[in-house]
């Protein structure tokens, strides 16, 4: 993938060890070029680097893209970025693809989904992507598990979804 600077925006903690961050890419009209699922590739200055799924689409976010992000205390990247102030940059590469790639058109009737904490993401992704297209008649089902009530994670998006 490309190399991409991009500033934080927007700082949002949405649960005592989870922020989301909002980078803005080189114009209002740029999209990241995600397929869906996909993930961006994190670099730290010791070339140090993770992937992070964007819960944010190409359809439904241009000249941005958000990341969602559990800071773990000794995790290098995690606490890089959780630790960021809007105006500062962060360095990726990408976007990547995954194996499974989602479109409506080759997408099976149904798909079942199965996740954990920030394992949400490329999952999310799917369902926005199902969900944006009204010709898409792909069955959803996500069974999503976290270890408290209060750290669901894109818990209003997902009940949204589910009343769609």
């Amino acid at each position: 993938g490309e190399a991409l600077y991009c500033t934080l925006t927007e700082k949002q903690w949405v649960t005592p060890s989870a922020v989301r961050l909002r980078f803005a890419l080189p114009s209002a009209e740029h999209v990241l070029g995600l397929p869906v699922p996909g993930h961006v590739m994190v670099i730290d200055d010791a070339q140090i680097y993770r992937p992070y799924s964007p819960v944010t689409v190409d359809s439904q976010a241009a000249g941005y893209f958000e990341l969602l992000v559990r800071h773990y205390p000794g995790g290098e990247i995690s606490t890089r970025l959780a630790k960021m102030s809007p105006g500062e940059r962060a360095h990726f590469r990408g976007p990547v693809g995954n194996a499974f790639e989602y479109t409506a058109s080759a997408a099976p009737r149904r798909i079942g989904m199965v996740a954990g904490g920030t394992g949400v993401t490329p999952l999310w992704q799917v369902v926005q992507a199902a969900l944006a297209d009204e010709e898409d008649r792909t069955r959803l089902s996500l069974v999503y598990a976290s270890r408290r009530a209060d750290d669901i994670l894109l818990r209003d998006e997902l009940e949204r979804a589910a009343a769609a």
